[in-house]
């Protein structure tokens, strides 16, 4: 797992940093929880350019694990997401930012049992997106979101811990101010 986070980042800033004018790059920590399961925990990067709808989109790239959030060091099912995301940004230029978007990757869940071993345990995930992006100080920010998982499963069809409704909450830091 320590690789996918080293390759995740290299990639992440050589494409992000190589596009565009003017580029606003964030970074820093999610928490995640879906309704009805335990915390997640990962990372999030995301970036902007003024070339990309006028500086409205948003583009991100995030780990999310159970593996270091509230199921760490219990018997807790370990599952991962690796998502990549694009969101609108109403009132781009104002101090409160409307989000609104769609992520999708891949979700996989580790029931370290072979008795589940009929259950499907990896699925694409497909959400939509919304929330609100306010700087709490000069270059750390706060981004509470809300989604709906389109792709969630019931574990005979899809993964059966992928829920329908989440919240999250991110902590990025703006490394162009």
């Amino acid at each position: 797992m320590g690789r996918f986070w080293g390759v995740f980042i290299i990639i992440s800033c050589v494409v992000f940093t190589s596009y565009g004018q003017n580029p606003t790059i964030s970074a820093g920590l999610r928490l995640q929880k879906y309704v009805g399961f335990y915390w997640e925990n990962g990372a999030s990067i995301y970036y902007s350019s003024d070339q990309l709808l006028n500086g409205k989109l948003l583009l991100g790239g995030h780990i999310i694990s159970s593996r270091v959030g509230s199921a760490f060091n219990s018997n807790a099912i370990k599952q991962e997401e690796y998502l990549i995301s694009g969101h609108y940004q109403f009132r781009s230029q104002k101090k409160m930012v409307i989000l609104s978007g769609i992520s999708t990757g891949w979700f996989h869940a580790n029931y370290e049992n072979d008795l589940f071993s009929d259950l499907q345990n990896n699925s694409m995930a497909l959400s939509v997106e919304f929330g609100l992006r306010y700087p709490m100080i000069q270059q750390l920010s706060f981004q509470p979101t809300f989604g709906y998982q389109i792709m969630s499963g019931t574990g005979d069809a899809g993964a059966g811990t992928l829920y329908p409704v989440y919240y999250q909450f991110t902590f990025l830091w703006n490394f162009q101010k």
